[in-house]
């Protein structure tokens, strides 16, 4: 199936085809079937009216798998079509209004994006005792692991690009690297490249600090040179699993399922009021975005 899809999207990054893989697992899943099968009959107009009924970003997201699993076979249907605009049309009036999902509602912690700040000191409080040390065994850096990946969403709402970045040259277009007494994060590929260009983000202070333990403990016990390590075999952890990492950690010590969807509208909804005074300011001067900032005088 990845093949067929990597054919019927050649310009996809692997990103973005490891997304569709997820989601298309996940259909087949529903659907009754222990794999994705290499062929298209499963998705079927009795499996469209399942996913109907699920929470509407389940609804979206599944849509939009079915289609894709068509596309790859060449094929198109407009049953399927019909409810990928129809899911991608509710969600978006849901987040033009403002108002959480069934999903966000269920699982938003108390205290909304801080509590992750504070998931993150719980963490460290576990883990700081092996700062300094050079040799560790795969479960204390795995253990270490997940406290600066928490560490690192609860200052960064990024999607799962923190899995694809590098630590040793050759760097690649995604990696972090320490310039001038500070790490930075470069990505040169990620979902919305084409429309945002590149991003270059002096990652916060905490992170800072955190990364300045981290680096050196990975590059000291594994040799994949990139930023995060699976526990069993030591290779480099896969996207998909640094994104059941967060939420089997968030589902353990908060009991909510937080993935890095909600983790961006968390982030967002704590900055409401910042941005809602910014677009108030914009719209009085009749500003664009761009041209906004470039009226600020330091």
């Amino acid at each position: 199936m990845r093949a067929r899809l990597e054919k019927s999207c050649a310009r996809c990054k692997k990103t973005t085809i490891d997304t569709y893989m997820w989601n298309i697992k996940a259909l087949a899943k529903v659907a009754g079937l222990k794999s994705v099968p290499n062929r298209m009959d499963w998705v079927t107009k009795s499996l469209l009216e399942k996913i109907k009924k699920l929470p509407i970003s389940q609804y979206k997201r599944f849509a939009m798998a079915g289609v894709k699993v068509l596309s790859a076979f060449g094929k198109k249907n407009s049953s399927w079509e019909a409810a990928m605009r129809d899911s991608t049309d509710r969600y978006g009036a849901i987040r033009d209004k403002q108002k959480r999902t069934e999903r966000e509602a269920k699982n938003w912690p108390e205290g909304g994006y801080a509590a992750l700040k504070k998931l993150a000191d719980k963490l460290y409080e576990g883990v700081s005792k092996l700062e300094g040390r050079k040799k560790l065994s795969p479960g204390e850096l795995y253990r270490y692991q997940k406290y600066v990946i928490i560490r690192f969403y609860s200052e960064h709402a990024l999607r799962g690009d923190l899995a694809d970045l590098r630590i040793k040259r050759p760097f690649g277009k995604n990696y972090i690297n320490k310039s001038k007494g500070s790490w930075v994060l470069y990505l040169g590929e990620h979902k919305t490249v084409k429309a945002r260009g590149a991003i270059q983000l002096k990652v916060s202070q905490p992170v800072q600090d955190a990364f300045d333990h981290f680096v050196p403990m990975v590059k000291t016990n594994t040799s994949h040179g990139f930023l995060l390590t699976t526990l069993r075999t030591k290779s480099r952890l896969q996207r998909a699993d640094m994104l059941k990492l967060i939420r089997g950690t968030t589902m353990a010590h908060l009991g909510k399922n937080i993935g890095v969807q909600i983790i961006r509208v968390l982030k967002t909804t704590a900055a409401s009021s910042e941005i809602g005074k910014a677009e108030a300011l914009r719209m009085e001067m009749g500003h664009s975005a761009r041209m906004q900032h470039r009226y600020v005088s330091k």
